[in-house]
């Protein structure tokens, strides 16, 4: 939680009237009792040392252009203020999952059926016998079914 992440050694916060600050939980409780003339030394139209420390040392870019926007001291205790509590909130509803092992799943993949070609139906011709012409008279009446009278 960058919120509550202490500075190292070198990178803590030196107020104007001795104080120093770890973390921005601290700059927070400093801010509640700070004297004006101490908040417009660090936070003035050409510059904002809370809104710097807490960009360069906690990486925290989000609350640090919030910061930078705002010039007054309640102004900025609320700002740090909802950026505290929406972070525990973030941290309390999403607790950081266990690692848990998977078994590798083989997964079948349905393939799809080749489209059949359409297959070109063959026409077939029928032979149809041809009848040989009769060669006598007799085989032309049977050949015709007529009978002659």
């Amino acid at each position: 939680m960058k919120v509550l992440k202490n500075a190292p050694d070198e990178m803590v916060f030196y107020l104007r009237d001795g104080r120093t600050l770890k973390n921005i939980k601290e700059l927070l409780d400093a801010l509640y009792d700070m004297h004006d003339d101490v908040f417009y030394h660090h936070v003035s139209n050409e510059r904002n040392d809370f809104c710097n420390w807490i960009n360069d040392v906690f990486g925290y870019k989000k609350l640090a252009t919030q910061l930078k926007r705002i010039k007054t001291r309640d102004g900025t205790i609320k700002k740090i203020k909802l950026t505290i509590v929406a972070e525990l909130k973030n941290k309390k509803a999403k607790p950081k999952a266990k690692a848990v092992k998977r078994k590798a799943v083989k997964r079948t993949i349905k393939k799809k059926p080749a489209k059949k070609k359409a297959k070109k139906k063959k026409i077939v011709k029928k032979k149809v016998a041809k009848k040989k012409p009769a060669k006598n008279k007799k085989a032309a009446k049977k050949q015709s079914g007529k009978k002659k009278k």
